[in-house]
């Protein structure tokens, strides 16, 4: 039965083809001026947008008719690629006849392979979270094996909370698996492991349930494990530091030499080199940007970016309304990047910094209370005097409170953990297993050492890698003042060059009047570009307080230009 929802978008996607043909008939009254900038202005840009509503529409709607039969799929995907062929060939488009064929024959094609495809990419991306939230489980199972805690318990608390993402689904499967097709948790776990989701994680499964089998200690054989996985965390980010520093200093070269190149190709091949100057740092940002989040190593913290999009158009938006009041492009880039960068961090810094501090403070935490273990404190009395130290930044003081506040209502103080609101994940995760051992009845000092060492270890990697980035960060301010630096070298040149007749040099194809703003537009994408890039392999965000500097950078190079040119 097909939905509503479905008969809307296939209503909207003819009346979207009806506008398409009558905005194309328009097009041919004439050899009109008009009509042709209609056609240039219009056409092209109405027929991209249709194909993209094609493509959406077919993603969300094919698969929702055609998933139970493979025939209805066949037969849905060559009605798409049929009615799409009929409408682009009445429809004038010029040189993007060619890419909007093809985009539409891939697009009918990918509602035929998006079941497959989706299927592989969730499994894809299940394996790799299991990855990421692997170490922060074995030190858990490190906890619970150090106080007496048996698996089945651990896994009815981690399968009961929403600590985890995707530990929690096989920890839900295995208590599953364990009560209707098994006699215990050893063979559910068994199981799990012989699907091979994840390598290590079935690794990891396998050498537990055969040390459980065998009678031999277990705690000693996960230790182990939280060594190795924790020296996999210190190499990861180490090595991210290294991809990140070639990466880096790559772009700044590529932005600092390619006004200079471009400049002195102009000499020699004049025309359509210039276009190429000012979008060159727009072509690298989604190349820099896919590296970036398949290199960085993922750290769970709760930072949100969706919340930017509001902000990115509105700067958009202030940016283009001046530009087509007569603004130099240059400046009306700085201007809706300032917008969007000064939106984005009274929206984003303070969640930064929270998450930054939150996972700062969990070191004195844990050190203060397993001072006050030894003491023979209990945790719950030692919290509650952390909760009024000044040692601690308010935001995590307010996040004890909360998780005081739910203990004291009744609520276990692994839910408890789980439910406070803090964009640090290796916070919560200390309550988390704080929690553990106070459900546990206590435990000795020797845990809360153990644990404290684990923790540090994951702050001191990323502690270590956002100090050795650091200088990376401000490197790339250098690229507006560079290129105002080659701006002022080549002046003398093409003045020479403009005075000059030589029958060996062909005319310059564009003038340095027009040449330099170019320039300057593109060393202010760059540094843009470098921004947003350096900001999510620091903070996390693609907009932080590391914009600053180099919007100033920008201000002082287009200052700096405009002194020189007048």
């Amino acid at each position: 039965m097909i939905s509503i929802g479905i008969v809307a978008r296939l209503t909207s996607l003819v009346v979207a083809a009806l506008m398409l043909l009558t905005t194309a008939s328009l097009s041919r009254l004439g050899a009109v001026e008009p009509f042709r900038k209609l056609r240039s202005a219009i056409i092209d840009r109405a027929a991209l947008a249709y194909l993209d509503l094609v493509w959406n529409i077919s993603l969300k709607v094919g698969p929702r008719i055609s998933l139970n039969s493979l025939r209805l799929a066949v037969a849905f995907t060559l009605a798409m690629a049929a009615a799409q062929l009929l409408i682009l060939s009445l429809i004038p488009l010029g040189s993007v006849t060619l890419p909007a064929i093809l985009a539409s024959c891939i697009g009918c094609l990918a509602v035929l392979l998006r079941p497959l495809l989706q299927v592989r990419a969730r499994a894809s991306e299940h394996a790799k979270g299991i990855r990421r939230e692997l170490p922060y489980f074995a030190i858990l199972m490190s906890i619970s094996e150090s106080v007496g805690i048996d698996l089945a318990y651990l896994l009815r608390r981690v399968a009961e909370t929403k600590l985890f993402k995707y530990i929690r689904r096989e920890a839900e499967l295995v208590l599953r698996d364990s009560r209707l097709f098994f006699t215990g948790i050893v063979e559910a776990l068994e199981f799990r492991a012989r699907l091979g989701l994840e390598q290590t994680f079935s690794r990891f499964l396998y050498s537990y349930t055969a040390r459980l089998r065998s009678g031999g200690n277990t705690l000693m054989l996960v230790r182990e494990w939280v060594k190795d996985l924790l020296s996999s965390i210190d190499f990861e980010w180490s090595e991210f530091v290294n991809d990140a520093s070639v990466i880096g200093q790559m772009a700044v070269a590529l932005f600092l030499i390619t006004p200079l190149l471009l400049s002195i190709m102009m000499f020699f091949m004049p025309g359509g080199v210039e276009r190429f100057v000012t979008f060159l740092p727009l072509g690298l940002l989604p190349i820099l940007i896919a590296v970036v989040e398949v290199s960085r190593p993922k750290t769970l913290d709760d930072v949100h970016n969706v919340r930017l999009a509001p902000c990115i158009v509105l700067g958009v938006l202030i940016g283009v309304a001046l530009h087509m009041s007569g603004v130099a492009p240059y400046v009306s880039i700085i201007v809706a990047w300032s917008t969007s960068a000064a939106l984005g961090m009274a929206i984003m810094e303070k969640r930064i910094r929270d998450c930054m501090r939150g996972e700062g403070d969990a070191i004195p935490l844990l050190r203060s209370l397993s001072e006050a273990k030894r003491l023979g404190l209990e945790i719950k009395d030692s919290l509650r005097r952390l909760a009024e130290s000044p040692e601690l930044s308010p935001a995590t003081r307010s996040v004890l409170e909360r998780f005081l506040k739910l203990t004291g209502m009744g609520a276990p103080p692994t839910y408890a953990a789980a439910m406070v609101d803090t964009p640090s994940f290796l916070l919560r995760f200390s309550l988390y297993a704080l929690g553990l051992i106070m459900e546990s009845g206590g435990g000795d000092p020797q845990v809360l050492e153990e644990f404290l060492e684990s923790v540090r270890r994951i702050h001191e990697a990323r502690r270590r890698a956002r100090e050795k980035l650091g200088l990376l960060a401000f490197l790339g301010t250098a690229i507006p003042i560079a290129a105002v630096v080659v701006i002022y070298s080549l002046h003398p040149l093409f003045t020479a060059m403009d005075s000059a007749s030589t029958p060996f040099l062909p005319p310059l194809s564009i003038g340095a009047e027009e040449f330099f703003p170019r320039i300057v537009t593109m060393s202010v994408l760059a540094a843009m570009s470098y921004a947003v890039v350096i900001s999510r392999v620091i903070d996390g965000s693609f907009v932080s307080r590391l914009h600053i500097p180099y919007i100033a950078s920008s201000v002082i190079a287009v200052l700096a230009y405009s002194y020189l040119m007048t």
